[in-house]
């Protein structure tokens, strides 16, 4: 069993910031590796 996360108004905004920044990186990544592909997919033709 996992120990609940304390309910701190501080500890929400940091988790939420966490979670945001993540999803933010995982979006540029996703973002620049199709861009990749497709540059270089285009640049074969």
């Amino acid at each position: 069993m996992t120990k609940p996360l304390p309910r701190t108004p501080t500890g929400a905004l940091m988790l939420d910031a966490t979670a945001e920044l993540i999803g933010a990186a995982a979006a540029l990544l996703g973002l620049g590796v199709l861009t990749l592909i497709s540059v270089r997919s285009i640049g074969r033709r």
